[in-house]
């Protein structure tokens, strides 16, 4: 049996049952919501668009819009033909139209805007690999159940799309600053009525001490193009020229501001000639469009590094969950002690607020590296929780040694040195330091969990981590994944640590493993599930993928999850191959988890390049 049939047995009786409740409702009430005749789409937002109707025709304002699809392959079946080329438009959209009951609901609960307003919804991205085309109508319903006809049809793929973002002032460079997270404290509800954030994004130019904070939103285009100037940032930071400030980004919980809003963490290393400097600007529900850090109008915090040359900011982590407190962030100075390199542990409400300076003494806990030229701190992640305990687990790199550090998280964290201290809490991934494995580090998802259709993983499964090494094989690159449950055994049980899969580049001088970022929810998993009255479409969890920056080549790797991962990967074995637009150089030098920016509840991607920052949602 097809699986149209399927749908049309399964819906019958729900079906019955939704009809029969629209006529009792439907007494007194004569006039049906107007039928939608100018149905289009826009797929590089994803965006469905139309024109209101009303409840009673072309006049009031309707309940609730049902947007329905169907895919190729299943408007084939309708059609009883093997391939849709050829067919006349007529007639899939007759076939549409026709089949509108068993076609799979997109939820969407915006409320409906007045007669003649324009209208839009947000496709969620079904397939990220655009290779699917999906067939949409829409049927307007008023508040007693009334319908109108199902809509014209349109067609639109879901493919990552790509948003450029560049700067035309002169003396600009774009490219080294990326982070997300919800800075203006806006909420809305979910299909499940849940309330949820989009996330805001905040782009750093260091060359003229500068922050753009833009908010999240359904429609990320603006003006429907794919290059978006900065100077229509929703708010300008302004920072002291000089310092770099803006060459690293970074998001830290409440504590100051709104509980609703988070802060925003902003490195200026050059500053007092590499000294470094952070600030800490607390996110706000009424941003002005202007926030000047240099005149001292603006209330914010400033933590400055111990010595000259550190450059203490250069690399900065969110430091949610490593231990118990508000506001933790993790920086980094790689410089620190001839290029030994030190982390830094700040929670929040420890800091005063300007004027007052805060000195880098004022940390939680340090971390110190084992040797000179080691860099330890030119990377760090938050790793999820690998062990037993209900604290997360963080690494640290240090790439002149080849060395990557995982320390665990507890409520009492205290400082370390790696020269001199005891490292019982710590596991240490060696790889080699001409292959500056440690460059990167990432972690926080499942890659290898055995993930059920119903998005429940397997009992006992951990995030997993992975490590670049860009000069790996004469600058190809490779990158290395470890699985959690083995660094679990590891920290628990001092097990021997051994690489679950080795990831490599392809190309000479591609530097493959610059970057590097698990995402939890890049792929989450569509599923059809039959609710009521309708085939409704839902994501569930599923495995965290990979993506590995080779900037060398101007390329973004995606490799997907699974429960067995082999043993070895290449970028011929990629899933998804982003390439920098033409032109740019370096692109893939800095990949960001961005969460949600546009409203899907799905990941997207911030990638760096040389000069310009690069969305992909």
């Amino acid at each position: 049996m097809g699986f149209i049939s399927v749908l049309k047995r399964r819906c019958r009786a729900s079906v019955l049952v939704l009809v029969l409740f629209m006529v009792a409702c439907a007494v007194g009430d004569e006039n049906h919501p107007g039928t939608i005749d100018d149905l289009s789409s826009d797929t590089l937002a994803r965006l469905l668009l139309w024109t209101a109707p009303g409840d009673n025709g072309n006049s009031g304002r309707a309940t609730i819009y049902f947007p329905r699809y169907f895919d190729t392959e299943e408007v084939e079946e309708l059609l009883g033909v093997p391939s849709l080329d050829g067919v006349p438009f007529i007639e899939i959209e007759e076939a549409v139209r026709d089949n509108f009951d068993i076609a799979t609901q997109t939820p969407d609960f915006d409320q409906p805007q007045r007669a003649g307003s324009p209208e839009s919804f947000l496709v969620p991205r079904i397939d990220i690999l655009g290779s699917t085309e999906y067939y949409f109508a829409v049927r307007t319903n008023d508040e007693v159940g009334s319908s109108s006809q199902p809509s014209n049809v349109t067609t639109i793929t879901t493919g990552l799309q790509n948003l450029r973002y560049v700067s035309s002032d002169p003396g600009s460079c774009l490219g080294t600053g990326i982070s997300a997270g919800n800075y203006n404290g806006d909420r809305t509800t979910n299909e499940q009525g849940l309330t949820v954030s989009i996330n805001d994004y905040a782009i750093g130019d260091p060359c003229l001490g500068r922050v753009y904070i833009f908010y999240g939103q359904n429609d990320l285009t603006g003006n429907g193009s794919g290059i978006v100037d900065v100077s229509t940032a929703d708010v300008t930071i302004i920072g002291p020229a000089g310092q770099d400030f803006g060459a690293a980004l970074a998001t830290a919980t409440h504590f100051e501001s709104d509980p609703r809003a988070l802060e925003l963490v902003i490195g200026a290393p050059a500053f007092d000639n590499g000294r470094g400097k952070v600030y800490v600007v607390f996110g706000s529900l009424e941003f002005p469009s202007v926030v000047n850090l240099t005149d001292g109008s603006v209330e914010h915090i400033e933590i400055e590094g111990e010595n000259q040359g550190d450059n203490f900011g250069l690399t900065l982590q969110d430091g949610a969950g490593i231990l118990n407190g508000r506001g933790v962030m993790m920086v980094g100075a790689p410089f620190f002690n001839a290029a030994a390199g030190k982390v830094y542990v700040f929670k929040g409400p420890d800091l005063s607020k300007s004027p007052s300076v805060n000195q880098a003494s004022a940390a939680h806990a340090t971390f110190t590296g084992p040797q000179a030229d080691g860099f330890f701190g030119f990377s760090m992640a938050n790793l999820g929780r690998i062990d037993s305990s209900s604290y997360d687990e963080f690494g640290i790199g240090a790439p002149g040694l080849g060395r990557a550090y995982l320390f665990r998280g507890k409520n009492n964290l205290s400082s370390i040195n790696l020269a001199t201290d005891n490292t019982s809490d710590t596991l240490l991934l060696q790889g080699s330091a001409a292959d500056s494995f440690g460059f990167s580090i990432t972690g926080d998802g499942d890659v290898d969990g055995d993930f059920n259709e119903n998005g429940q993983v397997s009992s006992g499964s951990r995030p997993d981590v992975v490590v670049g090494a860009p000069g790996a094989n004469g600058d190809t690159g490779a990158a290395f994944l470890y699985s959690g449950n083995v660094l679990r055994e590891a920290f628990d049980n001092g097990d021997p640590i051994t690489i679950e899969t080795e990831l490599s580049g392809s190309i000479p001088g591609e530097q493959f493993g610059a970057a590097v970022m698990i995402f939890p929810n890049l792929t989450p998993s569509a599923q059809v599930r039959n609710r009521d009255t309708a085939n409704v479409l839902i994501f569930e969890d599923s495995n965290a993928d990979i993506a590995v920056g080779a900037p060398g080549s101007n390329h973004v790797y995606v490799f997907f999850g699974q429960e067995n991962m082999p043993d070895f990967l290449s970028t011929g074995d990629a899933n998804l191959t982003i390439t920098g637009p033409e032109g740019e150089s370096l692109f893939g030098s800095i990949i960001v988890e961005m969460y949600d920016i546009n409203g899907d509840e799905i990941d997207d991607m911030g990638i760096g390049s040389d000069g310009t920052v690069n969305i992909s949602y």
